[in-house]
């Protein structure tokens, strides 16, 4: 019995590492992106657009914290929630894809532009300048741009 409870039990470890935490971790940024997506469409009025999405940036800190090989699910979390929260407040399927591709995009890109930083779990460090550089370069002016140019052709 003791060896099938520790087969089970080590099953189950190598599942949590390999399957169920990427799944896990996408599932609350899903839950989380929502969250701040809906709390912030209560603050602008119908037809105007936000200048600050909370909700982005928790993707792209997210991506950031994240080993490449769970971009795939928080970036799947990311689409569906946007289109979620979108279809929720009554735009049309085709806006709402819209928007959910450049809420994607953005923080794939500046995430993506950081990682040549980040290589070899080196950890961001915003007391250094390069690091400070990298991550406004990337995080507030290339992802956001190329954000509200995908939004901007919905």
């Amino acid at each position: 019995m003791t060896h099938l409870a520790n087969g089970v039990r080590l099953w189950l470890s190598s599942m949590w590492r390999s399957r169920a935490r990427p799944l896990l971790l996408a599932l609350g940024l899903g839950l989380a992106y929502a969250g701040l997506a809906l709390a912030n469409s209560f603050y602008y009025a119908v037809g105007s657009t936000p200048s600050f999405w909370p909700a982005a940036e928790i993707s792209f800190a997210a991506l950031v914290s994240a080993p490449r090989r769970h971009w795939p699910w928080l970036l799947t979390a990311v689409f569906l929630a946007e289109l979620a929260v979108d279809l929720h407040l009554g735009y049309a399927v085709d806006l709402a894809a819209g928007w959910a591709t450049a809420n994607t995009v953005e923080p794939l890109l500046a995430a993506w532009l950081l990682g040549p930083l980040l290589r070899g779990g080196r950890r961001l460090d915003l007391t250094h300048r390069r690091d400070l550089l990298a991550f406004v370069g990337a995080g507030v002016l290339a992802g956001p741009v190329l954000g509200a140019l995908v939004g901007a052709s919905t």
